[in-house]
């Protein structure tokens, strides 16, 4: 049985702090409609933390082991779980951030911390929280490093909330008043991987007290819906929210009625109305094709076959051709569609076939 408490996470503390209600909306749908299943995106991303915690460990624990071999030999596992080429280069990338900074400041091998539990109580938290990587530097600093290796922006490090406490949440943890976060996203530009945010005392405690005002406003009876852009994009209770459903008709009808948005704020809202709508609707069609998998009927509508498709890892077939020598060949093949592993048997090893996801498709009609 989920509770509010399950969705008072540091990660969605921006969301709560937009929309009062998710958490409680969250646990409510969940327990009568049960939970979605995770992307296939969430347990990539989950492999690449564990790896790259255990590179760090390893090297942590055996002093006489080079960061090189430590890196490569977890990269090799994780080729071999089936991981592909690129996330695979995200592994070494994150593993190579950490071990430039324990380099740069010159922490001790028993100083360095992975998956650390967190004291989360000062941050208005009843449950902890998991930092992936803690750097201590006795009397003087703690540094708080995030994985961020999914395929979403999530912005800067000084600009993130769940950073902001996660730092919090450290100084209380390890008694210290000068915290440095880092988020590393190993999938964007190489000038954007790495950012930071500087967290001294006073900080701190604001940090700390804003979050704890956000989850006690969650935690109040009858707590305030408020549909936007940010509180609903991950909220699994959107599909069922009337609040939501409203203000993407209201937001939409307005620009089929008056024509399109005037100034920069009216465009925001248009364009968040409209990619809330678009889940909402991707969502309820998801919804659909497991009713209609499991027997259910949908009046006007079937459930079209799956057949598949051919996928084709594209760092991994460079990477091949590359080896082969025949780079040239490949390159008029740039978006790697099914022609390219017809003429070149060399990137055999980087295509699968893979079952296509259902679609729906208008009944015929029983006349």
């Amino acid at each position: 049985m989920k509770t509010i408490e399950d969705y008072l996470r540091p990660s969605a503390v921006t969301a709560n702090s937009i929309c009062a209600a998710a958490p409680a909306m969250q646990a409510a749908v969940v327990n009568a409609f049960g939970e979605e299943e995770a992307a296939d995106e969430a347990d990539v991303g989950t492999k690449i933390h564990h790896y790259v915690a255990e590179v760090i460990e390893i090297w942590r624990d055996h002093g006489d082991v080079e960061w090189g071999k430590v890196i490569a030999s977890i990269c090799n596992d994780a080729q071999r779980d089936g991981l592909d080429t690129w996330s695979v280069r995200c592994i070494q990338l994150c593993a190579e951030f950490a071990r430039d900074l324990i380099a740069k400041h010159k922490v001790e091998r028993e100083n360095v911390l992975t998956e650390q539990r967190l004291n989360m109580e000062g941050a208005g938290f009843r449950r902890g929280g998991t930092a992936d990587l803690v750097l201590i530097l006795p009397f003087k600093r703690i540094i708080v490093v995030d994985w961020k290796a999914g395929f979403l922006d999530q912005g800067d490090a000084d600009q993130h909330d769940q950073l902001g406490v996660y730092g919090a949440s450290a100084a209380v943890t390890y008694l210290a008043d000068d915290v440095i976060v880092y988020l590393f996203q190993p999938r964007a530009e190489r000038e954007r991987r790495a950012t930071a945010g500087h967290y001294d005392a006073k900080k701190l405690r604001d940090t700390a007290a804003w979050s704890v005002a956000v989850n006690d406003r969650c935690r109040q009876p009858n707590p305030e819906v408020t549909p936007a852009y940010d509180a609903c994009k991950h909220c699994k209770a959107l599909h069922r929210c009337a609040p939501a459903k409203e203000w993407t008709v209201n937001v939409l009808e307005a620009i089929a009625l008056i024509g399109k948005p005037t100034d920069p704020d009216a465009w925001g809202e248009a364009v968040a109305a409209a990619k809330i709508a678009e889940k909402a609707a991707g969502t309820t069609v998801d919804m659909a094709k497991a009713h209609l998998a499991g027997g259910g009927e949908i009046t006007g509508w079937s459930l079209q076959g799956s057949g598949s498709t051919t996928k084709i890892d594209a760092a991994q077939a460079i990477e091949l051709a590359r080896k082969g020598g025949f780079l040239d060949q490949l390159l008029p093949f740039a978006s790697f569609k099914t022609e390219a592993a017809k003429v070149l048997d060399g990137i055999a090893p980087a295509v699968s076939v893979v079952p296509k996801s259902p679609s729906l498709k208008p009944a015929k009609s029983a006349a």
